[in-house]
């Protein structure tokens, strides 16, 4: 019979396990945060559950250009101010 056969083995074992050991170290999370972003606590105050810390954020509507069909709304013209309030889920922060 030839030896063959266990030095395939053993090396094929060898193998392995540098394979696998190439794999066993744990990877960084992935960080899908864009540049320049805002912390949560900007909108909502340092407690994300009560609302008696939230900022007051204003806003108001101006219309810079409108077609000429539009009769609801011309050009210069602006609405109230708002204060409005942030409510933010996964995907969307919505006012």
């Amino acid at each position: 019979m030839r030896r063959i056969a266990p030095r395939a083995s053993l090396g094929a074992l060898v193998g392995f396990f540098v394979l696998a050991g190439g794999c066993a170290g744990e990877r960084d999370p992935i960080n899908r945060v864009q540049t320049n972003y805002v912390d949560k606590s900007f909108f909502v105050g340092a407690d994300l559950l009560d609302p008696k810390d939230d900022p007051e954020f204003r806003t108001r509507n101006y219309t810079v250009d409108a077609s000429v069909s539009s009769s609801i709304t011309g050009p210069g013209e602006w609405s109230h101010v708002d204060r409005i309030r942030w409510e933010i889920t996964e995907e969307y922060l919505i006012a």
